[in-house]
């Protein structure tokens, strides 16, 4: 097996008003491009995806949406999700809801972009 070192940096943030702080958290991270995964319509319903997509425009952050998440993500979907974030040149991924999102965000988020 080769070496290597892997690194790739979580926050996670819970709670009322949470959404408030994405912006703030997408820039101390360094991100311009946000490529943003959720599920399958809870966020978007629920009006948080909106909230969210306000915040990030007010601060000059560009963001591309990959919905469709779901419990035990397909390996397929979640490839999705990586050609979406190279294409997009994202460097910066943002998953929006539980497990599933965050389960997908996870392969988009390693790729070498």
């Amino acid at each position: 097996m080769n070496r290597f070192t892997f690194y790739m940096p979580t926050e996670l943030i819970f709670g009322k008003g949470a959404e408030e702080k994405t912006a703030e958290a997408v820039k101390k991270h360094g991100g311009k491009r946000a490529l943003i995964v959720f599920g399958e319509g809870s966020v978007k319903k629920s009006g948080l995806l909106d909230r969210i997509e306000r915040d990030l425009q007010a601060a000059d952050i560009l963001f591309l949406e990959f919905g469709g998440a779901q419990p035990n993500p397909l390996l397929s979907h979640a490839r999705e999700g990586v050609r979406a974030a190279a294409k997009f040149g994202a460097d910066f991924i943002l998953a929006l809801g539980g497990g599933s999102a965050i389960d997908t965000a996870k392969p988009a988020a390693y790729y070498e972009g």
